[in-house]
Parts: structure tokens; C-alpha cells; sequence
């Protein structure tokens, strides 16, 4: 039993408590209230963190809309860049816009709520077409990078088969291949595993 009044210094502050008639060996005993010392569980992060991190993640899917944006507007504007090999370059930008204007924004919610709060469908079509946008910018920047090679390394015979059709054909098979793979690997992996993609425990969509 503690029979005087006793204080604590805490942050370069003299606090008071009365202690008089309470045991310190009480395991119910509590200086500081409850409400002092919780936090909100479905929030990890501080306060500030989180608002900081929505508004960079807003502001990183803006540049990103607006800059494949520009990109979209030149190539149906300037007739001089419409060529098929600038193709390659306008698949790249659709890829990137998509990436701004979908999966940014969504995983930037996610986030800040700390879970997927837009449902099971949702979250299928979501994962699908983040992981079908991704391949399909990663295929575009290989397919750039071996239209170049052959540029340089091969020029008259490269030039002559790279027709509009064949570099048409090459940028369809960019995007037509990662949507079979994610759509039915994605949107099918609930039934065939019995386990939805949007967990039960924690709401995550993953």
C-alpha cells in the first residue's frame, strides 16, 4: 500500500497521481487510462503515415495518368510518329495509363484502409487485370528492346518484315497472353482451391 502522493515525470512534465489506497501489485491497476493506450487495430500505421501515403499515392497515379496521357494525344495527333514501329511505344503508354488509372489508385485505398473494402468480385477482376497490365508492359518493353537489336544488327531484312500488320499482330499477342494466364489463373483459383482471393481474416486482397 502506497500512503503518500507521488508524482512522475514524464516528457520534461511533473504529473500528480494519487496513489493513496491503491496497491501497486493489483494486476487491474492502471496508471494511464485505457482509451490512452489502444489504438485502432485495422490502422498499423500512425495517423499522419496514412494520410501522407494516400496523398503520394494519389499524387504518383495523377503523374502517371497525365504523362501517358500526353503520350496517347501525340501519337493520334502528329501523323509523323504513326508508324509501326512506334507501335510498341503506344501499347507501353496504353499499359502505363491503365497502371495509373486502375491498379495505383485501388492498392493506394487498400492501404490506407488497411484492407479491401470493395468486395470479392471486385477483387478478382482488380488482381486480374493489375497482373495482366504489368506482363503486358514488360512484354512491350522487350518486344521494344528486340526492335531495336534488329534495327541495328539487321536493318534491310528487319525493315522489310516488320510489316504494319506483323507489329499489330506482336502487340495484340503482348496483351492477349497475360489476360488468359491471370484471368483464368485469377478468377479461377477460388473454385478450384476451395479459397477466395479476398481473405476472410483481414480482408487482403491478395
Amino acid at each position: 500500500m502506497i500512503e503518500d502522493l507521488s508524482y512522475l515525470i514524464f516528457n520534461d512534465s511533473v504529473t500528480f497521481y494519487n496513489l493513496t489506497n491503491y496497491d501497486v501489485q493489483d494486476p487491474s491497476f492502471t496508471i494511464f487510462p485505457p482509451s490512452s493506450i489502444s489504438s485502432d487495430p485495422s490502422h498499423p500505421y500512425p495517423l499522419q503515415l496514412n494520410i501522407a501515403l494516400a496523398i503520394i499515392g494519389t499524387f504518383m497515379s495523377l503523374l502517371t495518368v497525365c504523362g501517358n496521357v500526353l503520350v496517347l494525344v501525340s501519337f493520334f495527333v502528329d501523323r509523323q510518329i504513326r508508324h509501326p514501329t512506334n507501335y510498341f511505344i503506344f501499347s507501353l503508354a496504353v499499359s502505363d495509363f491503365l497502371i495509373g488509372f486502375i491498379s495505383m489508385p485501388f492498392l493506394t485505398l487498400a492501404i490506407y484502409k488497411n484492407k479491401w473494402v470493395l468486395g470479392s468480385f471486385l477483387c478478382d477482376i482488380w488482381l486480374s487485370l493489375d497482373y495482366t497490365i504489368c506482363l503486358a508492359s514488360i512484354y512491350t518493353v522487350l518486344l521494344i528492346t528486340v526492335d531495336r537489336f534488329c534495327s541495328v544488327k539487321i536493318p534491310a531484312k528487319y525493315r522489310n518484315w516488320r510489316t504494319e500488320k506483323r507489329i499489330i499482330f506482336l502487340v495484340l499477342l503482348t496483351w492477349l497472353i497475360p489476360a488468359f494466364i491471370f484471368f483464368v489463373s485469377t478468377m479461377g483459383y477460388p473454385f478450384y482451391s476451395k479459397k477466395p482471393n479476398l481473405s476472410k481474416i483481414g480482408l487482403q486482397c491478395e
